[in-house]
């Protein structure tokens, strides 16, 4: 589940929000919703960043290996021409490795 509050809010804070809204969020949520779905480093995806939700912008550029850089509100990834574009990519292992890849770089 992902909770979303103002970055001024301290973690007991939102953890004491959570345990006395637990019960409405289990009734009220179904398995599927409860699970987070993991994120894909692709184009068109978001994370939350700084209290805001940012864009992912990957581009199949001529680099050694990925180069993430925070631009206007979204992180541009530059991933190796090899790798594939981030909306395009023809093998599933291209996607796993630039996923290692980028993870480790916004870690």
């Amino acid at each position: 589940m992902e909770v979303a509050a103002p970055a001024t809010t301290s973690s007991d804070e939102l953890r004491g929000i959570v345990r006395k809204r637990a019960a409405w969020i289990l009734t009220h949520s179904t398995g599927e919703i409860l699970e987070a779905a993991p994120k894909r480093f692709v184009s068109g995806e978001t994370l939350p960043y700084r209290g805001r939700t940012v864009r992912i912008v990957v581009e199949s550029r001529a680099v050694r290996s990925p180069e993430v850089r925070f631009d206007h509100w979204s992180f541009r990834i530059a991933v190796p021409a090899d790798c594939g574009t981030g909306t395009h990519r023809s093998s599933r292992s291209s996607d796993t490795a630039m996923d290692r890849s980028v993870r480790t770089l916004l870690a």
